[in-house]
């Protein structure tokens, strides 16, 4: 027959190491989907801020004023420019990206009253193209189109 100082002896024993090694892999495991959250949280703020480099390269460039001489020049010489520039200096400083400019020359139907004519347009498209370090591939495009009004 047993005590009771020996069966309160046999209750606080401790744990044994399968519980330890069931605990510990727990805790790894929550660790490790932590780490995994944290990281890819890190790498989409990288994507995104070098989309908003991008974008931003893009709209200065379109952010030029055209006046009747401004238009008359890209009308007459159409171009399609390639030029590699640093996307972003700050968490990866060797990403380059391919900044291309293409000025195209057109005619724009418009309809007047019973009838139609057309007016000189010129369509401006910049791109940005890089590779993230993952190697996954991003481009960014946007296309002006400017007229000129007689």
């Amino acid at each position: 027959m047993t005590t009771k100082k020996e069966a309160a002896k046999k209750s606080f024993r401790g744990y044994s190491i399968v519980e330890l090694l069931v605990a510990a892999i727990i805790l790894s495991i929550a660790i490790t989907a932590i780490i995994a959250v944290i990281r890819k949280g890190r790498e989409l703020e990288i994507i995104d801020k070098h989309r908003r480099q991008a974008r931003s390269v893009i709209t200065n460039l379109l952010e030029t004023k055209y006046d009747d001489r401004n238009f008359l020049a890209l009308a007459v010489a159409p171009y399609d420019s390639t030029t590699r520039i640093p996307l972003d200096t700050s968490y990866t400083p060797d990403l380059m990206a391919n900044l291309r400019r293409q000025v195209m020359v057109g005619q724009w139907p418009i309809n007047i009253g019973t009838g139609s004519t057309t007016i000189p347009l010129v369509i401006i498209k910049v791109s940005v193209n890089w590779a993230e370090l993952d190697g996954n591939q991003d481009t960014i495009i946007i296309t002006k189109r400017i007229t000129q009004a007689r």
